[in-house]
């Protein structure tokens, strides 16, 4: 199975990961969550202009249906981090209701290269495809990992990753899947992110040119054997 991270002794008790909903109970739950994530995902890039696989000026002009698809995608698990109450508590529904400090996102597709297969409603009993159609190899790549600038420093990356980790293993359990691999691509520049990934349990493995916004960029795929067995956990999955 999946790694955990190198363990980091920091002063986190005032924040929670929490996963956002497969399912949207009401259209005011998700477009004000759609409001939160666009504003995120703008600020992170904007902060951190080369970090990601896109632009700030070509998503601002994104329509709303854009974002929507975003927070719709059955193969997208997106984990967010958010203050807590003032009484301590992690509210519900935090990452509708205040500003997000943090956040991951793990993309789920089969390892034949397939990215048209809807995994969520395969692995419905009233749909055509059965869970005996489902593939028993998947990718899980890492994605947009960033933190809010003012909370730099203190460990909220290892921990986003930490987090998308175990949701990846207690998700490869309950699909039972007999292979799967998880990874990242990371700028070669990017040393700092390498150095984190590698302590959470990334190995390097080739590296590839892109083109992105005219400018181009080599980066570099870590991933992590899916023999790889994850420290102790939970066994109860909080974003199901």
């Amino acid at each position: 199975m999946v790694t955990t991270c190198t363990s980091t002794k920091v002063a986190q008790d005032d924040f929670f990961i929490q996963g956002l909903p497969n399912h949207w109970q009401s259209e005011q739950q998700l477009f004000d969550t759609l409001e939160l994530s666009r504003e995120f995902r703008l600020l992170s890039l904007k902060s951190a202009p080369h970090a990601f696989a896109s632009t700030y000026d070509q998503e601002i002009l994104f329509p709303q249906e854009r974002w929507i698809q975003r927070l719709q995608n059955p193969n997208l698990k997106h984990l967010v981090l958010l203050p807590r109450s003032p009484d301590g508590t992690a509210a519900s529904d935090a990452y509708q209701r205040v500003a997000w400090v943090g956040g991951i996102v793990v993309v789920k597709t089969p390892l034949d290269g397939s990215n048209e297969y809807d995994l969520a409603k395969a692995s419905q009993d009233d749909h055509p495809l059965t869970r005996q159609t489902l593939p028993t190899s998947l990718r899980y790549r890492i994605n947009a990992l960033f933190v809010d600038p003012s909370a730099t420093g203190q460990g909220f990356g290892r921990r986003l990753i930490q987090e998308a980790l175990k949701w990846i293993e207690i998700d490869t359990e309950t699909q039972g899947l007999s292979t799967f691999r998880v990874e990242i691509l990371v700028d070669t520049w990017n040393t700092t992110a390498i150095q984190l990934y590698a302590s959470c349990g990334f190995q390097g493995e080739d590296e590839s040119d892109h083109i992105i916004d005219n400018e181009h960029r080599r980066a570099l795929t870590m991933s992590i054997p899916s023999n790889v067995k994850t420290a102790e956990r939970n066994s109860v999955n909080p974003w199901s």
